[in-house]
């Protein structure tokens, strides 16, 4: 049994590591050069994640791999040397190992942000460090006013527990602290940050003082922020604008949860039971479609969702021009979205980990050869 990575979606800036600047990927396509986790890897790699342009791959070793935009440093500025670089278009066109020794990674709109929790030759305290590369627009950076960085080095910031969880919206980060408590950084003025660091952009690390629970997991939304607590309180907060009714739609609780996502605009709650529970944004398609069948994985990206099906089967649904639904050309309606159906997507082997960025796609499955998208260079390609 051999690992395959599968991408399609939106490319004009390499971000599916596909080795072309192909705009429009419909069809789901072989990822050239990534990290295939070898057969005693189960699970394979621990997260997808993508920004504005560009992708991020993280093993369960500790290596980041990516691709995409580096237009704003956001894959650091040395990557200029290597061999895959492409200097004129400013983009890493296939997937390259960038770091290592890294607990957790996030991808901002036009920035990076990277956790190590172990002592390494860069961290030399233990303690859990905060490195970022990138553009900052409202302090993402953490650097305080900086709004570029020079090669990355680590944030001095003092964090009092090991981090267990990190998540980025388009310009602000949380990070979950080992302890329960609850950090934040960058644009905060819609309250993403809460309500007490809504005043200006928060251009350090602080804590969020509102999540009176011990949290566990935490994802970001445009202008807002969702963190749940542990499966069996199901304790959950919104923090940020009531806008699209994300606080007043809010569920009672979100008990025996087993993964979370959040669009720009919306909130996704899997259950252990196989449903999924969604609110927010829904003029222009709906979050969850009548007759979904039950789900065990799912993965969302700025404006659409993939999901594995009990039977296995991958869907998505949600905005779908550019091929981040796979082709769905004969079921969009006329503004491009999958309204109320889903589109059901041929991937060959045992679906393993599905990720979702800004309308980008990855599928990383098993099995004995690959049956779709073997010849990724068939596309119109534009690497410069």
């Amino acid at each position: 049994m051999n690992y395959y990575l599968y991408a399609f979606g939106s490319n004009g800036e390499s971000q599916l590591g596909l080795g072309n600047a192909c705009d429009k990927v419909q069809q789901p396509m072989l990822v050239p050069n990534s990290p295939l986790p070898s057969r005693k890897q189960e699970q394979g790699f621990r997260s997808i994640t993508g920004g504005g342009n560009h992708t991020l791959i993280q093993t369960y070793s500790g290596d980041v791999w990516a691709a995409g935009s580096n237009e704003d440093g956001q894959l650091g500025y040395w990557v200029k040397q290597v061999e895959k670089y492409s200097k004129e278009g400013k983009r890493l066109i296939e997937f390259d190992k960038l770091w290592h020794k890294i607990s957790f990674c996030a991808a901002g709109l036009h920035s990076t942000a990277l956790i190590q929790n172990e002592f390494t030759e860069h961290n030399k305290t233990g303690e859990a460090a905060l490195y970022t590369v990138g553009r900052a627009s409202f302090s993402e950076l953490a650097r305080g006013p900086e709004k570029m960085t020079t090669p990355s080095g680590v944030v001095d910031v003092g964090f009092p527990a090991p981090i267990v969880d990190l998540a980025a919206g388009n310009w602000h980060h949380v990070a979950v602290l080992d302890n329960g408590e609850v950090w934040g950084w960058g644009k905060s003025q819609s309250g993403q940050l809460g309500g007490k660091l809504a005043k200006r952009p928060v251009d350090t690390p602080n804590k969020i003082e509102e999540v009176t629970f011990k949290a566990k997991r935490a994802v970001c939304g445009c202008e807002f922020t969702y963190i749940v607590g542990d499966p069996s309180s199901g304790e959950h907060v919104v923090l940020g604008s009531n806008r699209h009714g994300l606080q007043s739609k809010m569920p009672a609780d979100a008990k025996d949860w087993i993964d979370i996502g959040a669009t720009w605009n919306a909130i996704f709650v899997l259950k252990q039971d196989g449903q999924l529970e969604a609110w927010g944004k829904e003029n222009q398609w709906i979050l969850v479609p009548e007759d979904l069948p039950l789900i065990t994985k799912i993965a969302v990206g700025s404006d659409h969702i993939l999901a594995l099906t009990e039977e296995r089967k991958l869907i998505a649904w949600g905005w779908a021009t550019h091929g981040n639904c796979g082709d769905a050309s004969e079921l969009q309606n006329v503004n491009g979205f999958l309204k109320g159906k889903w589109n059901e997507i041929d991937i060959p082997g045992d679906i393993r980990l599905i990720g979702a960025g800004h309308s980008t796609s990855f599928v990383l499955t098993a099995c004995e050869s690959p049956a779709v998208g073997q010849v990724h260079s068939d596309l119109e390609t534009s690497a410069e």
